[in-house]
């Protein structure tokens, strides 16, 4: 009797112990993250710093302020408890039928379920993918996502309440039945109240399941109903970990900002670029202009002509559409153009104008109107005549293109026509005199902050001014409003307000349409994957990077490099390919 009741005393001991053992070794990891979650970047690889130390929430208000956390929390509850509902509502029903009205093919129904989860996802997935977005137009809805989650999961579903609804006594439901009860109020009144624990179960597990599906959530959204899945697998692209453990590549004192990179005068020559050389997918051609016997160059031409290419030169280009319809390309930016469409084009800036080709279109033969002049000559005229300096923050900001939108027609034809009927000294009178007009037309739209670069003419705009200089060259850091008044030795509410004054942009606007439009040059220039592009500027994930994109260029970044090629790719490039 002494020899058990020392058994029991040591097993009573010994077996909690363990239990508890095993179940700290199994939640430690949990643990783990959640006291890593209150420490700083630089806390968290600090031996010193292991389990002592200064807790912080900075982590928490970064991923709500940066990552769009709670939207992509929303979608996941969503759609996890809506699948998780319409799937309890086709399986109890199809549970009830087996358990209780079973056929002879019950079981074979039942392993033919259970042997869909056997298909591999990889299978179906373009098709479904094809279909979804080309034909039933419902791709990245939460509509397809619960549907895709219900489908998954209803095999589990009715093989595990057909195990619980078996265990309950058929005579129970065939007395309900003998009392004229139906087949629902059997379902609601009998069924439910007597296997509840499995069906509660059964939804828990389902849920479970809904919300840690990773494969099929983040291969069928892209913005609108991504979930948390989607915020994790853009968080876990290459770059965010590389910046994460090594810091940006610009913090070790190397340049991080690449500008649009332009072919060499020398290497126009041809329409070839030979194997050996390191160019971009989609170079401009830099066209030069010869300045020797005049100094404002006057062009008109028709459509098609190999005039209209993708191209950028070292003038300033003041361009009017006289006839068509098309797509405008001015640097990162696109959108449409129609007769009377008047944009300024600032040096360097590649661009072209596609005219919709629609059936059979018959050549224009005038389409275009246009005039050039450089920088130097603005810059001579100003020191004799300071007055013209009121041009500088129009010619500042064509940098990035300017459309002129309502500008009358009718003006700047014969505006231009003045131009081109006149030479010397009268030419340069009526290109002051247009460049004064349109500099005093309300609707100016900027086509892209990219390439901003704003005058610096008094104290206050000179620190805006080299902030905006520091947001385009140092776009992919990580910049708060607080940091960037501080830069401009302003107060955060005097920054803001006169930032916007200045720009025309909230200052979280700006520097996400500096980093769309760097992410289109990009997209333009290489073949880097979407997903490193979004954190070379400055995206910390992929989704987020998505939703900013679609908003600001109405596509999304694989759509806008496609339809980049597809228009502005030269004819022999696109046989070659």
């Amino acid at each position: 009797m002494a020899i058990v009741a020392q058994e029991t005393k040591f097993a009573r001991i010994f077996w909690p112990v363990l239990a508890w053992i095993v179940a700290l070794i199994f939640f430690f990891p949990i643990f783990w993250l959640v006291l890593t979650s209150f420490k700083t970047d630089a806390d968290a690889v600090k031996p010193e710093y292991l389990i002592m130390f200064q807790p912080t929430l900075e982590n928490y208000l970064n991923m709500t302020e940066n990552y769009d956390y709670w939207r992509f929390a929303l979608n996941s509850v969503i759609t996890s408890v809506f699948a998780t509902v319409f799937t309890l509502f086709v399986g109890v029903p199809c549970a009830y039928a087996m358990a209780f009205n079973p056929s002879r093919h019950t079981k074979d129904v039942l392993m033919w379920m259970l042997s869909t989860k056997m298909l591999p996802a990889a299978a179906v997935l373009y098709p479904m993918t094809f279909l979804t977005k080309n034909f039933l137009g419902i791709f990245d809805t939460h509509f397809l996502i619960i549907l895709v989650l219900s489908l998954i999961n209803l095999p589990i579903v009715i093989w595990m309440l057909f195990t619980y609804f078996k265990e309950i006594p058929k005579e129970i439901i065939e007395a309900g039945k003998m009392d004229g009860v139906s087949t629902w109020g059997e379902i609601r009144d009998i069924l439910l109240p007597l296997a509840w624990g499995g069906v509660a179960s059964t939804a828990l597990l389902c849920f479970i399941f809904c919300w840690n599906e990773a494969y099929w959530t983040v291969r069928l959204t892209t913005t609108e109903a991504a979930t948390l899945s989607k915020l994790i697998e853009g968080n876990r692209a290459r770059g965010a970990v590389l910046r994460q453990a090594f810091g940006r590549f610009h913090s070790s004192g190397r340049a991080h900002h690449r500008s649009w990179m332009v072919l060499p005068k020398a290497a126009c020559s041809g329409p070839h670029v030979r194997s050996g050389e390191v160019m971009s997918v989609l170079t401009p051609e830099f066209e030069f202009v010869d300045r020797a016997s005049q100094s404002i160059r006057y062009l008109e031409h028709g459509w098609p002509t190999e005039l209209c290419r993708w191209h950028a030169h070292e003038e300033y280009e003041l361009h009017l559409i006289v006839a068509t319809e098309g797509k405008a390309f001015v640097g990162d930016y696109i959108g449409p153009f129609s007769p009377g469409a008047l944009f300024l084009c600032g040096p360097n800036l590649p661009h072209n104008w596609i005219t919709d080709e629609i059936g059979e279109t018959a050549p224009v033969g005038l389409r275009d109107m246009l005039v050039q002049f450089n920088q130097d000559s603005v810059d001579r005229l100003k020191i004799a005549f300071p007055e013209f300096s009121a041009l500088d923050d129009m010619l500042a900001r064509s940098r990035g293109g300017i459309e002129f939108i309502d500008f009358d027609f009718s003006q700047a034809r014969h505006a231009l026509e003045g131009i081109r009927d006149t030479l010397g000294a009268d030419r340069i009178l009526r290109v002051l005199q247009f460049l004064l007009m349109v500099n005093a037309h309300p609707k100016q739209k900027t086509l892209s902050e990219t390439r901003l670069s704003l005058p610096k003419a008094q104290a206050g705009r000179n620190n805006i001014a080299d902030v905006v200089d520091y947001l385009t060259q140092n776009f992919a850091e990580d910049i708060r409003l607080e940091d960037a008044a501080n830069m401009a030795h302003m107060s955060a509410t005097s920054f803001s307000r006169n930032f916007q004054k200045m720009t025309g942009s909230k200052f979280s606007t700006f520097l996400t349409k500096v980093r769309i439009g760097q992410a289109c040059f990009r997209l333009q220039a290489t073949e880097e994957k979407v997903a490193t592009i979004c954190h070379e500027v400055g995206f910390r994930n992929l989704a987020n990077f998505n939703r900013h994109f679609l908003k600001v260029k109405d596509m999304t970044p694989s759509e806008y490099r496609d339809l980049m090629r597809s228009e502005l790719m030269p004819a022999t490039e696109k046989s070659h390919g």
